[in-house]
């Protein structure tokens, strides 16, 4: 048997992936990973993303001239 190659392998997966989602699951497997608990992100306004953006431009480094 032959060596895949980079492209058929990914399109076997690919093609496993949708067989499974399909209902035949003789090919494919899952595997759950456990997420550890994080911290839900802050969420903003678009009023204060906008204050943060143009605070964050004006002060960044790469735009200081030497």
């Amino acid at each position: 048997m032959a060596e895949q190659t980079y492209y058929e392998s990914i399109m076997e997966g690919l093609q496993q992936a949708i067989d499974f989602e399909k209902g035949d699951t003789s090919k494919g497997r899952i595997r759950i990973v456990e997420v550890p608990n994080v911290e839900p992100l802050n969420e903003y306004s678009k009023e204060k993303i906008r204050e943060l953006r143009q605070k964050d431009y004006f002060n960044s480094e790469w735009q200081k001239k030497p």
